[in-house]
């Protein structure tokens, strides 16, 4: 009894000042080592893909390219569970139930497990298939199944790793997070140079790189909740699972789970359309794919800091919307929004100026499919300083308890308007005319046009939602239920 009553106070000192911290502030000691730390868990497959380059060649980075799709859909169960329990958990701290937050937590545990163990089976039993979707094609289809049968046996590792860590930074501790991250990072890019570029290993170095990484990170994590320093515990009475906290962590986690399968789907639908039209052109299906690969892991790169400041964001909003603070809501979401958008207009910048050393750090060196790579980066990233907006935008909704809008908002950029784009879009161009290099260039031009069309609706939804963020705290202020306004 003592020791809970002692976790309950510990977690109260770590997280109360979300309800009172000055909200720049927060997000500041909270966005950066969320942003680093997932950049950092970019820099997975982005450095195994720099080292493939240079130590296999073109069909090594076509092979990554078709393995982004089910990485990404591995990822998404990861979200689905570290994400919805956080979101969760978040609102139980603001409403002070430390003991339903513990429950989240080991619950939380217990369906990563579960969840691993089924897509690991289902991804070795159907590895081939898997890839041959994501536009292998023959000649790459043996370096994408060495890499995926490791990627898919650490799978475990990959969900704990990266769900649970989100946890870390919801219990007052986002610096911890960061260097949890950032200790398997570099064990992977080490791995990767010593085991292929040193010893040879090609892309299974790549794979066991990858996984040996995550698990340390998942080590890290697992005993960060079993030892003193964490103000909530992983206790085996956790374990058990409820169907109704369960329950409500998929629920609120499907916004992430359906933004990260969506990804995983457009990149099938990309891939395959790339294989197709590309084989019309000089550069061929392979070329087509390795340039688009190169083009979507640098746009990962510099996009995926803005989910560190949506997981940053998403603790502090969640934790004041429990708590009724709804002008502090609206600041955290304003700022983040903010931030967002001035961080992305810059890096535009610098994209669209210099494509060709980033281009070159892939180690690409066919000229023609160089030029392909840098005309489709500056296109793909058109709407770049825009989407920032749109990404904390659809996630503020998850933060708040608010699941299905979050994930019309995310799949409304992502699947809804973003494939029909990318199959219509070289069809058009064929009818009217053009040559097959500017029709599987025109694959591209989906990217911006959806970009620009889901903020424009995100714009309209979250205008309606802070109307009513200001008629609740008006409430407050007057000593109502703000459930009724």
């Amino acid at each position: 009894m003592e020791e809970t009553l002692d976790a309950q106070d510990r977690s109260a000192a770590k997280t109360e000042r979300m309800g009172t911290e000055n909200i720049g502030k927060l997000l500041w000691e909270f966005g950066l080592p969320a942003t680093i730390g997932i950049l950092v868990n970019a820099l997975y497959n982005i450095v195994d893909s720099i080292f493939i380059g240079h130590g296999v060649g073109e069909l090594g980075i076509a092979a990554a390219t078709a393995a982004f799709p089910p990485m990404l859909l591995m990822m998404a169960f990861g979200m689905l569970i570290g994400g919805g329990g956080n979101a969760l958990m978040a609102i139980k701290l603001g409403e002070k139930d430390y003991k339903t937050a513990e429950k989240i937590l080991g619950n939380s545990l217990f369906l990563m497990v579960v969840v691993s163990i089924i897509v690991t089976v289902l991804g070795l039993t159907f590895i081939r298939p898997i890839l041959a979707a994501s536009g292998a094609s023959a000649a790459v289809m043996p370096y994408g199944v060495d890499f995926m049968t490791i990627i898919f046996s650490g799978m475990i590792f990959q969900c704990i790793g990266f769900g649970m860590n989100n946890f870390i930074r919801t219990t007052g501790s986002p610096k911890r997070a960061m260097v949890t991250m950032l200790t398997g990072a570099i064990i992977n890019i080490i791995l990767d140079y010593i085991l292929i570029m040193r010893l040879g290993w090609g892309v299974k170095g790549a794979g066991v790189a990858t996984v040996t990484g995550q698990c340390v990170n998942s080590i890290i994590v697992l005993q960060y909740f079993l030892g003193k320093k964490s103000p909530l515990k992983l206790r085996l009475k956790n374990l058990v699972p409820s169907f109704s906290l369960s329950g409500s962590i998929i629920a609120l986690g499907t916004a992430s789970f359906a933004m990260q399968v969506a990804a995983s789907v457009v990149n099938v639908v990309l891939n395959s359309s790339l294989a197709r039209h590309g084989a019309q052109t000089s550069i061929g299906s392979s070329g087509a794919l390795a340039a688009m690969g190169v083009v979507s892991k640098s746009a990962q790169f510099f996009v995926m800091p803005i989910m560190g400041m949506v997981m940053s964001a998403q603790p502090i909003i969640g934790y004041n919307y429990g708590a009724h603070k709804y002008d502090r809501v609206k600041k955290a979401f304003k700022l983040a929004a903010v931030a967002s958008t001035v961080y992305l207009t810059a890096f535009w910048a610098l994209l669209e100026i210099f494509p060709g050393p980033i281009i070159s750090l892939f180690g690409l060196v066919k000229k023609d499919v160089v030029a392909v790579a840098q005309k489709a980066l500056r296109i793909y990233l058109l709407m770049m300083p825009i989407i920032g907006f749109q990404m904390v935008g659809s996630n503020y909704f998850q933060a708040t308890g608010q699941p299905a809008k979050s994930a019309i908002l995310t799949l409304s950029r992502q699947v809804i308007l973003l494939i029909p784009l990318i199959l219509c879009a070289p069809l058009i161009a064929h009818a009217m005319g053009m040559s097959a290099d500017k029709q599987l260039i025109a694959i591209v031009f989906a990217a911006p046009i959806s970009d620009l069309i889901s903020t424009c609706l995100t714009t309209t939804f979250v205008i309606r939602e802070l109307r009513k963020l200001d008629r609740k705290h008006e409430a407050v202020e007057a000593g109502e239920n703000p459930a009724l306004a």
